[in-house]
């Protein structure tokens, strides 16, 4: 569920950064709902995979010369709602923010070490997956775990990364397909932007799934459920809608 509310908060950014009309108070209202919802799970990779998205569709908007001069006051209006829905959960729980500070210190320390023994939960999963697919880099285990005998620590396995995770299913193939999946969604698009500038827009949509899927969210070290079938549903989805366009029909000559 959050994974797809990550999906509708770059969404609605990204059409309140295109759109040159007054931001209406509806779309910010949800804007602020959503993101809210998102801050209070305390998660980072949320946080800057958030930042991440709304830089891209800033730049697309840029490079499609979509800018008015009403562009930085939208800008500000949606920057103070972003402070005002964090400001308001810091009075309903004091103290929470500062909790969010501790938690982005801490990406400079072990947190930050996902192939390392000091990181002792998903640092060492992490390792112990990439020895069990060195063991079987054509056809993997079948399995998105591997075998105890590779285990680094004590207890149940629950903090791989979820690339691994296809690597330990499907071997180093499964991966590359993972990864031509998203090049074939996304390169084609990024060259009819260079080609058209106004289609920037269009391109809206696949970046809110480029930012919710394994090769940004899972770029940064985090697990989780990302391989699921809804994402690629969404991915399919999205991609026949905005990258598929109809062919133009040829009339017979007289």
């Amino acid at each position: 569920g959050a994974v797809f509310m990550l999906f509708f908060l770059v969404l609605n950014v990204g059409q309140i950064i295109f759109n040159k009309a007054r931001p209406r108070i509806g779309a910010m209202a949800a804007t602020m709902l959503v993101f809210s919802a998102l801050f209070i799970t305390i998660t980072r990779s949320f946080m800057i995979c958030f930042l991440a998205g709304t830089f891209i569709c800033a730049a697309l908007a840029l490079h499609a010369k979509c800018f008015s001069a009403k562009a930085p006051v939208r800008a500000l209006v949606l920057c103070l709602t972003l402070v005002a829905s964090a400001a308001l959960y810091e009075a309903a729980r004091p103290g929470f923010l500062q909790y969010w500070s501790e938690r982005v210190e801490l990406l400079s320390g072990t947190d930050s070490e996902v192939l390392s023994t000091r990181n002792q939960v998903r640092g060492r999963e992490n390792l112990a997956s990439i020895a069990a697919i060195s063991d079987h880099p054509i056809m993997g285990w079948g399995m998105p775990y591997y075998p105890k005998e590779y285990a680094l620590r004590e207890g149940s396995i629950e903090d791989v990364h979820s690339m691994l995770s296809v690597g330990l299913v499907g071997g180093i193939p499964g991966m590359l397909l993972i990864v031509w999946f998203q090049w074939e969604l996304f390169f084609p698009c990024l060259q009819d932007v260079w080609k058209r500038r106004y289609a920037a827009r269009e391109l809206v949509p696949l970046v809110s799934v480029l930012i919710m899927t394994t090769c940004v969210l899972n770029g940064l070290g985090v697990a989780g459920t990302l391989l699921d079938v809804p994402i690629f549903c969404v991915v399919i989805f999205t991609n026949e809608m905005w990258s598929r366009r109809p062919r133009p029909r040829l009339v017979p000559r007289p």
